[in-house]
């Protein structure tokens, strides 16, 4: 057989020397003890991951469970406990290395798990943990009959979420009990938002004692949207305050339609908190929610 001789042109040749050549050094592999310290770490790892997933089950569990219920929640000895645990939830999660100060439940299709025709499936992200059906089943299978409450959790905050329409609900997680209180209340209202449009009916909150009724808000196209009546109700304000304020943002927008910098993705809802003046005047709800 004829050997081949492979010849470098001068300007290759000269790439050649300048990056040193072939690398010819000995390779020395990890020792037996050095790949048994990865290993503990990268499994040290996924078991902090696998907590926060727990946690972030139980975190659906209960925010499905108050959704559900569609109104304001008798304050008995069980709610008060599912209350309590919900704080501690939030703030582990809030003090948690691994994820931000923000969840995100949104709808991925139908579920990984039960594969039945009419259950939908969600995802939760939390900073770079993500937790669905798939990685649920997952963890179930690293740790054993303790984590089993986290796909039947799941199982049912999913029918509870689709069953209440929800597409996606956005969450910040609260530090303290008054804002954790601030959740609770939004989540009434998300909880009653989809029958309240359904039936041409109000959204009912207790305040100091008081039972008070709110109609959903409507945007610039006088179609129902529950993030503008999340920011109706907890800002107090006037149903005819709220309808101005909406005119006057959208025509803002639609000025801004023609500038290059435009962004199509941007609504009315979003648009008021980029404006400096209405940010430092209005308080932002700690939820957004699509249905």
């Amino acid at each position: 057989m004829q050997k081949s001789e492979f010849k470098f042109d001068k300007e290759a040749a000269e790439l050649f020397a300048a990056i040193g050549g072939i690398d010819t050094r000995r390779r020395i592999g990890l020792s037996p003890r050095g790949r048994g310290q990865i290993e503990k770490r990268l499994l040290a790892r996924q078991h902090q991951f696998d907590r926060i997933r727990n946690k972030l089950s139980q975190l659906m569990f209960y925010t499905g469970r108050y959704i559900s219920g569609g109104g304001p929640q008798p304050v008995d000895a069980g709610d008060k406990a599912v209350f309590n645990d919900l704080g501690t939830i939030c703030r582990e999660l809030h003090a948690s290395s691994l994820g931000g100060r923000t969840v995100l439940i949104r709808s991925r299709g139908l579920s990984a798990v039960t594969r039945e025709a009419g259950s939908s499936g969600y995802e939760i992200i939390f900073g770079d943990v993500l937790l669905d059906s798939d990685v649920a089943a997952a963890s179930v299978k690293r740790q054993g009959d303790k984590a089993c409450p986290l796909r039947k959790q799941l199982e049912h905050s999913f029918k509870l979420f689709d069953k209440c329409g929800i597409s996606s609900l956005f969450l910040r997680l609260p530090e303290d009990g008054k804002q954790l209180g601030a959740i609770i209340q939004a989540l009434q209202v998300v909880a009653q938002y989809l029958e309240a449009v359904r039936n041409d009916g109000a959204i009912t909150l207790v305040k100091g004692g008081r039972r008070l009724a709110f109609r959903p808000t409507v945007d610039e196209d006088d179609a129902p949207d529950p993030n503008l009546t999340l920011l109706t109700i907890f800002n107090g304000l006037k149903p005819e305050y709220v309808t101005g304020l909406i005119q006057k943002v959208d025509a803002l927008l639609r000025r801004q339609k023609k500038q290059a910098t435009y962004d199509q993705h941007l609504n009315v809802y979003n648009a008021i908190f980029r404006i400096k003046k209405l940010r430092g005047r209005l308080r932002r709800p700690p939820s957004k929610s699509t249905t």
